[in-house]
């Protein structure tokens, strides 16, 4: 935010104190320097924007986990994409989790569409441990294709340290198992006593 946004507003700040320099004679400059402003406003709006939704998607709000994951998975027409939960899951979710494993859930359908030719994408919700309401459980994430997967040596792409770091930010683990010939399994697991709201 300091980096991107901050710089991004001294230099609109800059512009505007340069407006206040010109003649009212140098018309044109002065279009030109307020249409560079509007259009670099626009911009910040949109980066805003954009930072806003990834701290916490609206859509998460509107409809929970499971049916913004079904929601966006219409943007994949290309793979079959099933979101299953075999219990609700809701109430063992704080917002900081549920959005975080919305955003792995997103990059791995990213990834699958980018590099695996998978056609089937399976994204399976369970609530492991006692039945006891009172015992801590672990929520668990699994997403499974049938693509070409990729070798141990290239689990360091950006992406996939994204999701491995996102789970631990919400007390969780992230692991990756892929083979070329069987396709790419992803499990998340975050016990409910890491729950942070």
């Amino acid at each position: 935010v300091h980096d991107d946004l901050g710089h991004r507003l001294v230099a609109l700040t800059r512009k505007v104190e340069r407006k206040k320099s010109f003649s009212e004679k140098n018309v044109h400059d002065q279009q030109q320097l307020l249409s560079e402003i509007h259009d670099e406003l626009i911009q910040v709006t949109k980066k805003v924007r954009d930072i806003a939704y990834q701290l916490y998607p609206p859509e998460l709000e509107l409809l929970g986990l499971v049916s913004a994951l079904e929601e966006r998975a219409q943007s994949f027409p290309e793979i079959d994409i099933t979101i299953e939960s075999s219990q609700e899951i809701q109430s063992f979710l704080s917002s900081t989790t549920e959005a975080a494993l919305y955003y792995i859930a997103l990059e791995a359908i990213t990834n699958i569409k980018k590099h695996s030719q998978a056609k089937t994408c399976r994204i399976h919700f369970t609530v492991l441990g006692s039945l006891d309401v009172s015992k801590n459980k672990t929520l668990e994430m699994a997403i499974v294709d049938d693509g070409h997967g990729f070798h141990a040596e290239n689990l360091m792409g950006m992406g996939l340290l994204s999701m491995q770091a996102r789970a631990v930010e919400v007390g969780g683990v992230c692991q990756i198992d892929s083979n070329f010939e069987n396709g790419t399994r992803i499990l998340v697991r975050i016990p409910t006593s890491n729950q942070l709201e």
